[in-house]
């Protein structure tokens, strides 16, 4: 009779498609809160270059330039207060996809071993090992000299 072999290579490789997918859309997430940042930044510089600009001509003050300069910076001031108020949706949407990527990790392929070390919490089979030199129990009841 042939001896029955137990093969995780296709949990692994679907474990592996999985996180890879969450991969994914965690970079596109970022990438766009990355593109608001970067337009943000870009919105102030444009509005300090608009103010470096002089309206002074001959010695007379060009007043329609003014008043049109005036007029695109209170654009540029509501495009970055919208694109502010996107920034922190996506940023948040962004946290979400970070939390479901790094969910996966902890499914039930993972050994209890290393569940127990990535919570935070010290895996039952080593609980007992570390910490305690006075008991002498190890493992499975079984008496151990501490001087090893």
């Amino acid at each position: 009779m042939r001896r029955f072999q137990f093969r995780l290579e296709r949990f692994l490789d679907l474990r592996r498609w999985k996180e890879r997918e969450w991969e994914i859309r965690l970079a596109h997430a970022t990438g766009k809160v990355i593109v608001l940042k970067n337009r943000i930044a870009e919105i102030g510089t444009e509005i300090g270059a608009s103010y470096e600009r002089s309206f002074t001509s001959a010695g007379a003050v060009d007043v329609d330039a003014m008043a049109g300069r005036e007029l695109y910076v209170q654009r540029l001031a509501a495009e970055r207060t919208r694109k502010t108020a996107e920034l922190a949706v996506r940023t948040r949407e962004m946290e979400e996809v970070r939390a479901r990527y790094l969910e996966p990790g902890r499914g039930i392929l993972r050994s209890p071993a290393r569940r127990g070390v990535q919570d935070g919490r010290r895996p039952q089979h080593l609980a007992g090992a570390a910490g305690r030199s006075g008991s002498g129990l190890k493992g499975r009841g079984t008496w151990q000299s501490s001087a090893r």
